[in-house]
């Protein structure tokens, strides 16, 4: 296992709540530098990673990203599967509770998949409204294209109510995961979550300011 922490050449990262709306972008990729919306001035609902340590994270994911499948759980703007699409993923399934986080998901990949289009490609992008509170049994199979394995799973559920270690056991328990697939969980960085957890062990962690980032494998 290796466990990194930040040092001076390492990004410092903050979230960031959008009430004045925040800017973010695509880092990479096909559709490098493509402005995503974000809520409008006034909403405390979704609070985005910013652009630098998504940066941090696709660096460290690297060539595992192209041709994937991809599962963006709590996925707020989506910053997270269109910066996926964008570097090449064969498809993402996008999982939030709201409205509003679907919808600008909804506006940004219609911009996004005319881009890709243009260059004679079309991933396959699913949007599913679900309660992860309740559990992830409901995500299973979505991909009509095999058992509905991911190669990629994300997931950066609200801080202070202890949904990312709930949500690493809901899928520790499941058959979500791809055998050769990573899971990433986005917490505080003085959030402390388990080294195993079920089947699942803890590969690596890296922690960026106040973000920290804990990436699991299949035992």
């Amino acid at each position: 296992m290796e466990i990194r922490a930040d040092s001076a050449m390492a990004p410092v990262c903050r979230h960031y709540t959008l009430r004045k709306g925040y800017p973010l972008r695509i880092i990479s990729g096909k559709a490098k530098g493509m402005q995503l919306q974000s809520p409008s001035s006034g909403s405390l609902s979704i609070r985005p990673t910013a652009d630098r340590c998504r940066e941090a994270l696709f660096s460290i994911l690297g060539d595992t990203v192209d041709d994937s499948r991809v599962l963006d759980l709590y996925a707020g703007t989506g910053a997270f599967g269109l910066e996926a699409l964008s570097r090449g993923a064969r498809s993402v399934v996008f999982v939030d509770s709201s409205p509003l986080s679907l919808k600008l998901i909804k506006k940004n990949l219609a911009v996004l998949q005319m881009r890709l289009a243009g260059l004679g490609e079309s991933p396959t992008v699913s949007l599913l409204k679900r309660d992860l509170r309740k559990g992830v049994d409901s995500v299973k199979k979505v991909d009509s294209e095999d058992t509905g394995a991911f190669d990629i799973i994300f997931l950066d559920p609200p801080y202070t109510m202890d949904l990312a270690r709930i949500t690493l056991e809901h899928l520790a328990a499941g058959a979500l995961l791809a055998p050769a697939g990573s899971i990433i969980a986005e917490e505080r960085s003085k959030v402390t979550l388990p080294s195993e957890i079920g089947k699942l062990e803890l590969a690596d962690r890296r922690r960026y300011g106040d973000t920290c980032f804990w990436i699991y494998r299949q035992t």
